[in-house]
């Protein structure tokens, strides 16, 4: 099918055609969107390795706040191992969002896999900036809660971030 894209690089120009229309319409439209809708968009421009815009980001803030008490532990992890992967700080408004949000998205169980748990964390350590307070506390139980479940490469990932974080950043 040639509206499939099946290597990344072939997603860029999909991505940034999106990202352009995203940004117009973040500038016309009050209307938000999910908290599903906000971070999977900036999981797919990390897929694609294309940044979304100022405008971009600014209308997924915006959306989250409105969303916020939708956000679980899925969309901090898609949210903070996207801007890990894109190398994009989301700034001060961005970091107060994900750091209010964990300690309750990362509460019970259910809500939470090893996954989520590795991805938040690694996205933490690419961008060299901890988790804070009980941002921090909550997924460091969070490791503990789902240890026996971890895949080999969530629990490399997961300790090679706290590694990380430990030794950068003093956590």
């Amino acid at each position: 099918d040639a509206c499939v894209a099946s290597k990344p690089e072939q997603w860029k120009g999909s991505a940034r055609a999106a990202a352009s229309r995203t940004d117009a319409y973040a500038h016309v439209s009050d209307a938000p969107v999910s908290a599903r809708q906000s971070t999977m968009f900036l999981y797919a421009s990390a897929l694609a390795r294309d940044p979304p815009s100022a405008g971009v980001l600014r209308g997924v803030w915006r959306d989250l706040r409105a969303a916020e008490s939708r956000v679980g532990a899925h969309h901090v992890s898609n949210l903070v191992w996207a801007l890990g992967t894109l190398g994009l700080d989301p700034g001060p408004e961005g970091w107060e969002i994900v750091n209010r949000r964990a300690p309750f998205a990362f509460r019970e169980r259910s809500t939470f896999n090893a996954q989520n748990v590795a991805n938040t964390w690694w996205g933490f350590a690419k961008l060299r900036r901890a988790p804070r307070g009980e941002a921090a506390a909550a997924l460091s139980r969070a490791i503990v809660v789902v240890a026996d479940t971890f895949k080999p490469q969530e629990l490399a990932n997961a300790m090679w971030a706290r590694a990380h974080l430990a030794a950068s950043c003093g956590l």
